[in-house]
C-alpha cells in the first residue's frame, strides 16, 4: 500500500468459477424455456401481443450468454433456444399485416383534418384466416412534410388505430 494505490491478492478457484459460469447458463435457459413455451401457448391461441412479450422475456433472459450453446433438452427433443425464437417472432411479425382506412388523403395546408388516419392491423394464422389484433402500439409519423398529428395509438378490440391530425403545416 502507498499514498494512492493499494493491492489485494486474490485466489480463485478455475473449477469453482467454471461450475457458477454454468449455473448462470443454465439458470437463464430455464427461464428463457419457460417464456419460450409460453409464447408458444399463446401462438397458438392467437394472442400475439402476449405471443411476442413472451419471446422477448426469453431473448432477455440469454442476452449474456448469446456467444455460448443455447440448446436444452426438453421432454420431446433438443431446443436451440436461440434459433427457435428467432424463428417464431419472425412467423408472427411476416404474418402482420396493416392497412390504412384510406388509400389516400386529400388536405389543405394549415387547415384541420377532419376524418383521422388510421389503419386496421390483423394478424393470417394462415389456418384459420385473418384476426385482429387488439392492444398493439401503433406509431405515426409523416414520411414527407410536417404537422401536428398523435404520435402513437394502440389498437382497439376490432384492431383498429386512429390518429387525429391537427394541422399539416408543409
Amino acid at each position: 500500500e502507498d499514498s494512492n494505490n493499494y493491492w489485494v491478492y486474490v485466489k480463485l478457484s478455475k473449477a469453482k468459477y467454471e461450475m457458477a459460469k454454468r449455473q448462470q447458463l443454465e439458470k437463464a435457459k430455464k427461464l428463457a424455456l419457460i417464456n419460450y413455451q409460453k409464447g408458444l401457448s399463446f401462438q397458438k391461441s392467437g394472442n400475439v401481443n402476449e405471443a411476442i412479450s413472451n419471446y422477448l422475456k426469453a431473448i432477455s433472459a440469454l442476452k449474456d450468454h448469446l456467444d455460448e450453446d443455447l440448446t436444452i433438452k426438453s421432454f420431446d427433443e433438443d431446443i436451440n433456444l436461440g434459433s427457435d425464437i428467432y424463428t417464431n417472432l419472425q412467423y408472427i411479425l411476416q404474418r402482420i399485416h396493416l392497412e390504412p382506412f384510406q388509400a389516400s388523403i386529400s388536405v389543405k395546408l394549415s387547415r384541420d383534418l377532419e376524418i383521422p388516419v388510421g389503419v386496421s392491423v390483423t394478424f393470417n394464422s394462415g389456418i384459420d384466416g385473418k384476426h385482429p389484433i387488439s392492444n398493439l402500439p401503433i406509431s405515426f409519423s409523416f414520411t414527407k412534410g410536417e404537422g401536428d398529428l398523435c404520435s402513437s395509438a394502440t389498437t382497439n378490440y376490432e384492431g383498429e388505430a386512429k390518429c387525429g391530425i391537427s394541422k399539416v403545416t408543409s
